[in-house]
């Protein structure tokens, strides 16, 4: 389990670093999606909003999610 986590983690900051690069140093795919970081966090937050809705447990955790 701490292996999935640590993996997740890892992607999670690869797809940032990719993403925080100034426009003109970002990878192609990138520049073509006009991905940044406000635009991961509304997927983010459309993705999850049913998870956070179900009950109060997963509310709670929506605040690590910011």
């Amino acid at each position: 389990m701490l292996t999935l986590v640590s993996e997740r983690v890892h992607l999670l900051a690869h797809i940032l670093r990719l993403v925080v690069e100034p426009n003109g140093k970002q990878h192609p795919d990138i520049q073509k999606l006009c991905l940044n970081v406000k635009k991961l966090e509304e997927t983010t937050n459309e993705a999850l909003s049913a998870f956070f809705m179900d009950n109060d447990a997963n509310a709670k955790k929506r605040p690590y999610l910011n």
